[in-house]
């Protein structure tokens, strides 16, 4: 708080905090805690907090980071005239939502504030902005396992606000690339525009991960650094929580004896939880659980002892084991949270529109997860806005280490992953949106599927997922227009499952998924690709659906004979329609 006070007369003038640490260190809590002590004293002018187990896209992604700084400047009290400003701003240039990062700071936020200060606004100015959480920024691309190459007017459109495009880019290289981008726009605004366009200091929390250390370290003139190791006494500050969260509890609760939780067990707790705060805020998540009174939660935790001390995260991965085992199955409830992660990452934040919470399905989530509020929190039954959040990202890095999970198996298995994609979240919506929606919704869902399921899982698996998706698409005629939507769908499945396959062999899904679009086609009575069409397509793949010969038939069908059938002028033996699908086979089955 000194820093941020007084931190103008410093000799080196270093605006910028960088407060680091390994992962449950305790920067949220900490940047939480300064945050709200600056909006006491009126020195806020600004936070954001990333989060990547957060619903929203917004949460997690560079997008709204510098429009929602300058909407709490435009809202600060202190800062009434500014608004006029930053709209004015908005006026000349409305399509700067959509440009880099060090744009949008400069047309939102530095110009409407040197105007401000040259017209000499007299203003008891706000003092820090906080940034929590920067190395949990990422990009709304899917994870690595479910990229594929874009397709024009077909592959959905990605919505940055970088204004490029970043090509062969890798999810973990344009992560980076986004977390360089914030902080190159900050360190940009600091160095040119103080005093008159940005007149503050600015707090920034993350790990200590390469592109973040590798950016700080070219701007050392500019920021000050503090690292959270045992040097900073975690242990104190950590036995000072457990002590005011456990008398809040013994408020909350009759019958709580006033020592209810003694010295000595706050002692045990600290030495459990070896400097990592989200450590100690899990247990007391935990512990103040409705579903089993306190002390009784309180004697779980105590019983729990770490099961190899030399591994730092041991307590922490001992507490996430015993945690999950209070649920009634407590491998199916791992394999919710692992699906429901999941879900998240393909849907990006919409997955509470696709599932109604009046069905079986809501009341086995409560079942099974009810009593893991610790962990993650549920959605309610009468909050239909509400979504699933994650705590801590530290979860996360539990369910993807094999090593650390391994009670639950809870590493990513493609094949596990296949059945925990349709059961429990069985195969979309339960209640159908709009067309459009569920048009959006069965791309992504066959797009996902066989990007997981490629050749590692039991043909049956896939057989079934291709026969439910193809008969909701074509159980919907009005849709199945020339350029309809459910064509477009098709047609791009179609395209895409292909993509990744060498000339003599098919994948195992390419091969399910395209005899299982050509089979319920058929049956729709479309013109389907000759043997010829599909062989070339070994060769030179079709990269747009315009050019692909599948499609609906435009004049009326002829019924075909006992023998034969038409097509585009060709007669062709109903006995040997099979061969239509042969380039297709794997050449190993």
């Amino acid at each position: 708080m000194g820093w941020i006070e007084r931190g103008d007369s410093d000799r080196e003038k270093q605006r910028i905090l960088w407060l680091s640490g390994p992962a449950g260190s305790g920067k949220t809590a900490i940047a939480g805690t300064i945050a709200d002590e600056c909006q006491r004293r009126g020195w806020l002018a600004g936070s954001f907090f990333f989060s990547a187990s957060s619903l929203s896209p917004e949460r997690w992604t560079k997008d709204a980071l510098i429009t929602t700084l300058a909407y709490q400047l435009l809202e600060h009290e202190a800062l009434g005239f500014l608004k006029d400003e930053i709209l004015a701003s908005i006026d000349k240039n409305p399509i700067i939502f959509g440009k880099r990062l060090d744009e949008q700071l400069q047309v939102l936020i530095l110009e409407p504030l040197r105007k401000a200060r040259k017209m000499g606004r007299p203003a008891p100015w706000p003092k820090v902005i906080i940034i929590d959480g920067l190395d949990e920024c990422s990009t709304r691309s899917l994870p690595s396992w479910a990229q594929w190459r874009p397709i024009p007017s077909l592959a959905p459109s990605s919505s940055g606000t970088s204004g490029e495009q970043d090509g062969p880019t890798t999810p973990g290289r344009a992560r980076e690339k986004a977390q360089k981008e914030i902080l190159a726009a900050l360190h940009g605004a600091i160095t040119s525009g103080f005093p008159e366009a940005f007149p503050f200091r600015i707090i920034i929390t993350s790990r200590p991960e390469a592109a973040i250390c590798e950016s700080f370290s070219e701007n050392t003139h500019s920021t000050k650094e503090i690292f959270l190791d045992n040097k900073y006494n975690p242990d104190a500050d950590i036995a000072l929580y457990f002590r005011a969260k456990f008398s809040a509890i013994r408020l909350r609760y009759d019958g709580l004896p006033e020592n209810w939780v003694s010295e000595e067990i706050i002692k045990f707790l600290v030495q459990e939880a070896s400097g990592q705060f989200i450590y100690a805020t899990t247990v007391v998540r935990f512990v103040e659980n409705a579903m089993q009174p306190p002390l009784k939660q309180l004697k779980r935790v105590l019983e729990w002892r770490r099961a190899d001390s030399s591994k730092p995260f041991a307590p922490l991965d001992l507490l996430y084991s015993h945690i999950v085992e209070t649920s009634p199955v407590p491998i199916v409830a791992a394999k919710w949270i692992r699906t429901i992660q999941y879900l998240v990452s393909i849907l990006h934040g919409q997955f509470e529109e696709h599932n109604s919470r009046e069905t079986a399905l809501f009341r086995e989530m409560n079942y099974l997860l009810g009593g893991l509020t610790s962990l993650l929190c549920l959605p309610s039954k009468d909050n239909h806005h509400q979504g699933f959040h994650f705590y801590h990202k530290s979860l996360f890095d539990f369910i993807e280490d094999s090593n650390r999970s391994k009670e639950f198996g809870l590493h990513v298995d493609h094949e596990m992953m296949s059945g925990l994609y349709k059961h429990p979240f069985h195969r979309g919506p339960q209640v159908q949106p709009e067309n459009i929606k569920l048009d959006d919704w069965l791309f992504k869902y066959a797009r996902s599927t066989w990007s997981i399921l490629n050749g590692r899982c039991p043909r049956q698996c896939l057989d079934s997922d291709v026969d439910w998706w193809a008969s909701i698409l074509h159980a919907r005629p009005h849709q199945v227009a020339a350029d309809g939507p459910t064509v477009t769908v098709i047609m791009g499945i179609f395209i895409l499952v292909h993509e990744g396959c060498k000339w003599y062999r098919c994948s195992s899904a390419c091969n399910v998924w395209r005899r299982g679009i050509l089979r319920h086609c058929d049956r729709s009575h479309w013109r389907l690709p000759g043997t010829l069409e599909i062989f070339r397509d070994r060769f030179i793949k079709y990269q747009h659906y315009e050019n692909i010969p599948l499609r609906p038939r435009e004049r009326p069908h002829i019924p075909p004979s006992s023998s034969s059938v038409l097509e585009e002028g060709l007669e062709v033996d109903t006995t040997r329609r099979s061969h239509l699908f042969h380039p297709m086979r794997d050449i190993d089955q």
